[in-house]
């Protein structure tokens, strides 16, 4: 018998959970898992001159498949000097434009350093500040948004890093932790971030929509 008040019995009542708004479906959750996001630093990976830049997510979606037919590219942060896209201006300024004019894509142009250093007004050969400079700085920025990933799209899903920039290092570390499935792209077959992936693509091999590399050498 249910407490009384003023003498009458409490009606008896199920308690069921109230569904959360937010809560995904188990159907949605399968689909976010297969979804990639790519952080691209393409001073470090660069392209070979005359690529064809309308065919580079295609081609590396085409590559990711080869591991599951399931992964799809869902957001891409890439970064970089502009003019290390080609070695002919006016193509990298159009392979630029290719890149902003997808939805997925959020790219930061990082200048080339001053011909003198902001802090003692010295050339570059002679300062002691070279380490500032635009390598660093698109290192900072996508791992920043490395971060802003963690928080917009959490686990579980895979993190494609294309670089060979070994200061990458702590951040791929701590995605991988955080339940990232870590896949590396490199020009550099033995570059040390292989220890924080899961695949390993050859970046001249993705680029043409080709399979992950053997793990022989990891």
């Amino acid at each position: 018998m249910a407490t009384k008040f003023n003498g009458d019995p409490l009606p008896r009542f199920e308690m069921k959970p109230k569904p959360k708004a937010h809560d995904d479906d188990e159907a949605t959750l399968r689909l976010k898992s297969k979804n990639v996001h790519v952080i691209w630093d393409w001073n470090n990976a660069p392209l070979p001159s005359g690529y064809d830049m309308s065919t580079l997510f295609t081609k590396i979606q085409q590559g990711l498949q080869t591991l599951d037919p399931a992964l799809t590219i869902n957001t891409v942060v890439a970064s970089g000097d502009l003019y290390m896209l080609d070695i002919n201006e006016k193509d990298a300024e159009s392979m630029y434009q290719v890149l902003e004019k997808d939805d997925r894509v959020k790219t930061f142009n990082v200048l080339s350093r001053e011909v003198t250093c902001d802090a003692c007004r010295k050339s570059f050969p002679r300062c002691n500040h070279e380490e500032d400079d635009e390598y660093t700085r698109v290192h900072a920025i996508l791992a920043r948004e490395m971060m802003i990933l963690n928080f917009n799209h959490p686990p579980p899903c895979y993190l494609l890093l294309i670089s060979g920039d070994k200061k990458f290092d702590t951040s791929l570390s701590f995605m991988a932790t955080r339940g990232y499935k870590v896949l590396l792209s490199s020009p550099d077959g033995d570059t040390s971030l292989r220890q924080h992936s899961q695949e390993f693509w050859l970046w001249q091999k993705l680029i043409l929509g080709e399979g992950p590399s053997t793990q022989e050498s990891k």
